[in-house]
């Protein structure tokens, strides 16, 4: 029997406090406080800028504009920072992993702003913050600890 598989983002999209795409934004991405180039193919051979300016939907651009999938070093814990067009800092992850698909990734998200859990459809909730980027389909396994305000919240289960 074959089974699936979440489908991961393709493409990442954030969001301002105003909840439209963060046009001008900028993703800053360091490995102990030194800047680090993110890349644009699996192999690791075409460097993004750093930081990263979100293009006009919000989303991870290449230094023309074109949208981009980011990869990160497998192995490797980076420091994210979402900024918006003028540098006004929006958040900070500080223990994004880069993992191989089989691998797990932990994520440390530090964010003045409110999460949305959407669960009307348990089997595809939808996770949102502004300046986050948006997680349809989340699955959250393991402990979740939540500080801060959750709103327009349903039943929320969490896989332990």
């Amino acid at each position: 029997m074959t089974t699936g598989v979440l489908c991961p983002t393709p493409i990442l999209q954030f969001f301002g406090n105003d909840g439209k795409p963060l046009v001008g934004g900028k993703l800053l991405l360091q490995v102990g406080g030194v800047n680090t180039a993110g890349y644009s193919d699996v192999g690791l051979t075409t460097a993004l800028p750093n930081p990263i300016i979100l293009n006009s939907r919000g989303e991870v651009a290449t230094s023309a504009g074109a949208s981009a999938q980011l990869f990160l070093a497998s192995a490797t814990t980076y420091t994210l920072t979402l900024s918006d067009a003028n540098s006004n800092q929006l958040w900070q992850a500080t223990t994004v992993a880069g993992a191989l698909a089989s691998g797990n990734a932990v994520q440390s998200v530090t964010a003045s702003t409110n999460i949305t859990v959407d669960n009307t459809d348990p089997l595809n909730p939808i996770v949102s913050a502004p300046g986050v980027a948006l997680l349809a389909g989340a699955a959250f396994t393991g402990n979740v600890s939540v500080a801060g305000t959750i709103t327009n919240t349903s039943t929320v289960n969490f896989n332990t």
